[in-house]
């Protein structure tokens, strides 16, 4: 394998775990050099080991495959085959993984492991998944690829209804704060945190916990019957349990405002702006809300088998999307060579926008990923930008390691 690059600085990365998270600056050693003139006029250098965030350098490009192929297909295998640590019964799923090069426009690899060959007949780079909340990143690259849009301005603009009483603490939430997770809004309507039993907080030693009258009408349940007036009805009784612009706190329930905002700007329903912006501009042919026929999905065993069809109505821009691993991989390849969106505003958009509570990480380079999982499937994907990486995984099956919640 001949790998070409200039050399880069030898000192370590900044660290961004999944668009919140940014590794302290270590400042251990500091060499200040001041060179003056006759001028009057100073330079101060700092030496540190802290670098510049991003990419310092172009990424590097794999002249050959080698052996590439090869050694990352038997490592894939490897990983597949491996025990179950925290189960007595080993799980029954399939696992579609699809590394991405930084320059070919295919795979380096893919792999589409059967676990238990009675689950299903064929599990392929086609097979229709539940992606859950990779739907959120779909989404937001959306929401980016609208023009005259500014991130800033709030919800209320274009989503007139949060303007009504009640919602004032909508005028100042902004299209960027719900994408960024920093909106404040609540996990899903049935958040715990609004609906512990009175007195509960104050038995855990927790300040008492302010209820508002009346339970959240909407919920991610099986055949959930929630409308948009439901929706805004269970936001409005609710409330916000975190402050506007403060911290991070993930959320399902932005995503549907979201939703709506793309559905005024561009007068078409949330599953046409998906086709127009993503799956027509690509040439996909699966990515939507509508899974067209049942033979050419994976059919989980257990809860995934309900879910496989379940609508989840007002989620849709949540956690609504079905695709295959070969479209989620052309998806993330699509952010990665920017064939939708600039350089530029690629560049912007995978920047942390807020820190969570643990700034902690070892990991040598920057590493953006997003998750998603509702009963019976799990999704992945990652993007390295520096190296021009990215990986992307698709399981389904009894215990395919993610959220139940689309998270």
């Amino acid at each position: 394998m001949d790998i070409k690059r200039p050399p880069r600085w030898s000192i370590p990365h900044q660290t961004v775990v999944p668009g919140y998270r940014l590794r302290p600056c270590n400042l251990r050693h500091k060499h200040e050099i001041t060179i003056g003139s006759s001028l009057g006029f100073g330079l101060s250098v700092a030496v540190a080991t802290c670098p510049p965030t991003g990419p310092v350098l172009p990424p590097p490009r794999l002249c050959t495959p080698g052996n590439l192929t090869a050694s990352l297909q038997q490592s894939l295998k490897q990983l597949s085959t491996l025990p179950y640590p925290s189960s007595t019964c080993p799980p029954r799923h399939s696992l579609s993984k699809s590394p991405l090069p930084s320059i070919p426009s295919s795979s380096i690899t893919t792999l589409h492991p059967l676990r238990d060959p009675r689950a299903w007949k064929k599990v392929d780079g086609n097979t229709v998944y539940r992606i859950a909340s990779i739907s959120k990143l779909i989404t937001a690259y959306v929401l980016l690829l609208q023009d005259g849009i500014n991130l800033d301005d709030p919800i209320t603009d274009f989503v007139p209804e949060l303007s009504a009483p009640g919602l004032e603490t909508y005028r100042d939430i902004t299209l960027r704060m719900l994408m960024t997770q920093i909106g404040g809004a609540a996990r899903d309507t049935l958040d715990v945190a609004l609906r512990i039993p009175p007195g509960a907080a104050e038995m855990l030693g927790l300040p008492p916990a302010e209820f508002h009258p009346g339970y959240p009408t909407c919920n991610l349940i099986p055949d959930n019957r929630c409308t948009r007036d439901d929706l805004l009805d269970t936001i409005r009784t609710a409330g916000n349990p975190w402050k506007t612009g403060q911290r991070a706190a993930y959320s399902n329930l932005g995503f549907p405002l979201l939703g709506y905002a793309l559905e005024n700007i561009s007068g078409l329903p949330y599953g046409e702006v998906i086709g127009k912006y993503i799956r027509e501009p690509l040439g996909l042919a699966t990515t939507s809300l509508e899974l067209t026929a049942l033979e050419d999905a994976i059919v989980p065993v257990g809860m995934g088998a309900e879910w496989i069809t379940m609508p989840v109505g007002i989620y849709n821009a949540t956690a609504g999307l079905y695709s295959t691993p070969k479209e989620v991989a052309e998806i993330t390849r699509s952010i990665l060579s920017h064939t939708l969106l600039s350089e530029a505003r690629v560049n912007a958009w995978l920047k942390p926008a807020v820190f969570t509570s643990s700034t902690h990480s070892a990991r040598p380079t920057e590493i953006y990923t997003k998750e998603g999982g509702v009963p019976g499937f799990g999704s992945y994907v990652a993007l390295v930008p520096e190296y021009g990486i990215g990986i992307t995984i698709n399981a389904a099956g009894d215990d395919p390691g993610s959220g139940p919640e689309g998270g």
